[in-house]
């Protein structure tokens, strides 16, 4: 009788342990993808595009500089 007490009780927490590391969330439920709402969203994306704009640049000036300084034609 003990046995089978240990049993269930064993499986009951293996099997809630295994539900609760593979539950997903239900896209239903989330704001988003990311978890951030509209606003933070826009708000991110501003200032990516700032920083995506000034890299590009600075990486065009860069192969710029190397291709005066030492041309391969």
């Amino acid at each position: 009788m003990q046995l089978a007490a240990f049993y269930r009780m064993t499986s009951s927490v293996l099997s809630d342990s295994i539900n609760f590391l593979y539950r997903r969330p239900i896209m239903a439920d989330m704001k988003s993808l990311s978890g951030l709402t509209e606003q933070q969203a826009k708000e991110f994306h501003e200032q990516f595009k700032v920083t995506y704009t000034a890299f590009v640049g600075l990486a065009a000036l860069a192969h710029m500089f190397v291709i005066a300084a030492n041309p391969w034609w």
